[in-house]
């Protein structure tokens, strides 16, 4: 637990960096929608794999999109600009930002809550090192609240964290749909055309 919550702060300190996406608006010529949806579509994904150190168990997650263009998405809420307000991405996108927030809240109180126990105990020892017959008097007062604060802010960074990493999953997931009902494009074959251009299917 301690190790964990100091190392949000690690985290906290070099996050993945967030981008910024342009798109060419919906009722722009096609061949500039054409143009944004071959820069902007998903190319590939990168997962981030934990291994659980007490049973050996893998769990692998989405952590981030690799458009056509290079950029790298971390943070689904960047995909908003390029997809419509309505859309299962934007949605997602809203949900992962407001629980990404709230499970960087838990970390920061469950950081905290881990340095005010761990002074509550060392800085009375540290006052007692050069005494003979040293007797810390511990501010248990300060570990006591500084636990409950790591027990709370777990549970807060659990709670959201959790909702978070399914919001991205969701998001990432729809966002190839959802990039072209933005640009109203649709794909024919191999080609790229105006969705009210689609032939309807055969009938059966």
């Amino acid at each position: 637990m301690v190790r964990r919550a100091l190392l949000s702060l690690v985290l906290a300190a070099c996050g993945e960096p967030h981008v910024v996406l342009q798109a060419a608006r919906p009722d722009a010529p096609l061949p500039e929608r054409q143009k944004s949806y071959q820069h902007l579509r998903p190319a590939a994904t990168a997962q981030t794999v934990i291994v659980n150190q007490s049973d050996g168990s893998i769990s692998t997650g989405h952590s981030s999109v690799i458009l056509a263009n290079g950029q790298t998405v971390h943070h689904p809420e960047d995909m908003i600009p390029v997809v419509r307000d309505d859309s299962p991405t934007a949605e997602a996108g809203r949900r992962h930002a407001h629980h990404d927030r709230w499970d960087s809240v838990g970390w920061t109180l469950s950081t905290a809550g881990v340095l005010v126990a761990l002074g509550s105990i060392a800085i009375p020892v540290i006052d007692e090192l050069d005494k003979a017959n040293p007797s810390p008097d511990i501010w248990w007062t300060g570990v006591i609240v500084g636990a409950a604060a790591v027990v709370v802010g777990s549970g807060i960074s659990y709670y959201h964290g959790t909702r978070a990493r399914d919001a991205k999953v969701a998001a990432f997931a729809t966002y190839d749909a959802s990039l072209r009902e933005y640009l109203h494009v649709c794909v024919v074959g191999t080609r790229l055309v105006e969705c009210d251009q689609v032939p309807p299917p055969p009938p059966r």
